[in-house]
């Protein structure tokens, strides 16, 4: 695991004012469905996870800094294993997802020292390592889904750039991953910072997570 350098000086609440900036220009313009998930991996400097052997997951708050990891086949396999039988729906292939991008955050965060990641955002947390908020949720989450892609292991799905919700809705700026259903074309958001690391992200009708989805 190497860590990429990033500037010191740089203030994580600035950096995410101009997210929020560029995302409304870019997100917002087009639906989520019509831009490329790599849009959003180049704005964080993330190389697109494709293979297990080579993975570049968020690190820390904004991913600021970034991890280089590998999984060794048997840990793969755990993940594999979570598709078999291939889902006979697309909502069997939605829990599918969750659980693996849960089992996805046990495995890296020992690697990355995110094990201990609470959910939502702790200011002062009294667990050892990193934070993560919800740019680098989103940004592990939808690394997570096109390794799934990649690997062939999604059938009813497909992962698309991640969505945002904010002043225009009325709530707090937010970032959620995004899968779409093939057969309807109906967008989903995948959304693992309200949980501790490991626990399955919820899985909502984007329409609904833009309205100030929050789970109890």
């Amino acid at each position: 695991m190497t860590p990429d350098p990033t500037p010191s000086t740089t203030r994580p609440l600035f950096y995410l004012s101009l997210v929020l900036a560029c995302s409304l220009l870019t997100g917002c313009l087009r639906p989520v469905s019509q831009i490329p998930p790599t849009v959003w991996l180049d704005r964080y400097q993330l190389d697109e996870n494709q293979h297990p052997g080579q993975l570049h997951y968020c690190q820390t708050v904004g991913c600021l800094q970034r991890s280089r990891l590998q999984l060794t086949p048997d840990q793969w396999q755990q993940i594999t294993r979570l598709f078999q039988p291939i889902a006979a729906s697309p909502a069997e292939e939605r829990q599918q997802i969750a659980q693996a991008i849960g089992q996805m955050e046990q495995l890296v965060g020992p690697l990355a020292n995110t094990a201990n990641d609470e959910g939502r955002n702790v200011l002062f947390p009294d667990k050892p390592g990193h934070q993560l908020d919800c740019v680098a949720e989103t940004s592990n989450s939808t690394q997570t889904l096109l390794l799934l892609h990649h690997q062939q292991l999604l059938h009813w799905h497909r992962p698309v750039h991640p969505a945002h919700r904010g002043p225009l809705q009325l709530s707090a700026p937010h970032f959620s991953a995004v899968i779409q259903d093939k057969s309807t074309e109906a967008l989903w958001a995948v959304d693992s910072w309200f949980l501790d690391n490991g626990e399955p992200p919820v899985v909502v009708p984007l329409a609904r997570w833009r309205k100030g989805y929050s789970p109890p």
